[in-house]
């Protein structure tokens, strides 16, 4: 991806650049960060994991993952009036039941979002990966996937 959210330092978090991660990014302001917006060339945005604080509270990691829709969508809308045309690609991990729980398809699909694949995430496929949240509670990802995105560049009501 273009661009991933991260709590992890990494060279280049201070600048969206091809491939770099970003510290410190809300998701459901994306498109108001100056670090993603139209000066800078971002076609796919990945979210490993998303957690609004509290894991059994779904409508506050629902209303997460909506308005993280809802600000993509924007972007998306800025860029295609700018005259880009390539596609916007979202790409998430979640854990378990969260698609379901938390409402991921529906929440897709009023902001424009279709689901285009998924797959079992493999955590084993990336030496020294350990997730953690925010505050750096690391957390069990054993029955996760994949899901990407595609937005269709227009809004649904």
């Amino acid at each position: 991806p273009d661009v991933t959210s991260t709590n992890i330092p990494s060279p280049g978090s201070r600048t969206a650049r091809p491939g770099h991660a970003l510290m410190n990014v809300d998701a459901t302001m994306l498109h108001l960060d100056s670090r993603v917006t139209l000066r800078t060339h971002v076609n796919c945005f990945a979210w490993n994991f998303p957690f609004s604080g509290s894991e059994e509270d779904s409508s506050s990691n629902e209303a997460l993952i909506l308005q993280t829709f809802q600000s993509l969508a924007v972007l998306g809308a800025q860029r295609h009036f700018s005259g880009s045309t390539d596609p916007l690609i979202f790409a998430c991990a979640l854990h378990g039941d969260q698609f379901s729980r938390w409402n991921v398809w529906r929440s897709s699909w009023r902001t424009g979002w279709f689901l285009t694949s998924w797959c079992k995430f493999d955590h084993k496929s990336f030496p020294g990966y350990c997730p953690s949240r925010h505050n750096g509670e690391a957390f069990p990802v054993d029955k996760a996937r994949f899901y990407v995105f595609k937005w269709s560049g227009s809004q649904k009501a």
